[in-house]
C-alpha cells in the first residue's frame, strides 16, 4: 500500500511542479505523506496549503490530523477550531476534535463535541459518546 502513497507524493509533486499555486496539489500530497507516517512532510504541505488558501477548512483538519498524530494535541486544537470557524456545520469536524480533547484526557471537552456531532447525525460520534 505505501507504494501507491510514493506514487501519489511523484505524481503530486509533478502537478506542483506545473501548478505551484494549486493549494489542492499540496494536500492532496500531505495526505499521502500522512499515510505513510511522514507527518512531518505532511504538516509542510498542508502548511502550504493553507499559506495559499487560508479559508479553506479542510487544509486546517488535514494539519490537525497530523498534528495529533505527532501527540502535538494543543496544536491539533488549534488547528481543528480554525477549520470549524470556517465551517461550523461539519459534524466530522467536531468529532475529530472530540478524538483530539478525548486523547488529552479532556472527557468533558470531548464529550460535548462528540454531543453536538451526535445531535448532527455522526454515527461515530454516538459510538464514542457511549465510552465515555
Amino acid at each position: 500500500m505505501k507504494g501507491s502513497y510514493n506514487q501519489a507524493i511523484t505524481d503530486y509533486t509533478h502537478a506542483i511542479q506545473l501548478d505551484p499555486n494549486n493549494p489542492d496539489y499540496y494536500c492532496e500530497r500531505g495526505k499521502s505523506y500522512f499515510m505513510k507516517g511522514s507527518y512531518n512532510q505532511a504538516i509542510a504541505d498542508h502548511t502550504r496549503a493553507i499559506q495559499l488558501d487560508p479559508n479553506n477548512p479542510d487544509y486546517y483538519y488535514e494539519r490537525g490530523n497530523s498534528y495529533h498524530n505527532k501527540g502535538n494535541y494543543e496544536r491539533a486544537i488549534a488547528d481543528k477550531n480554525r477549520a470549524l470557524d470556517l465551517a461550523p456545520s461539519r459534524a466530522f469536524l467536531l468529532y475529530s476534535r472530540g478524538v483530539t480533547y478525548k486523547a488529552m484526557e479532556n472527557a468533558s471537552a470531548a464529550r460535548q463535541d462528540f454531543q453536538r456531532a451526535a445531535e448532527m447525525g455522526h454515527s461515530e460520534a454516538k459510538a464514542e459518546l457511549a465510552k465515555l
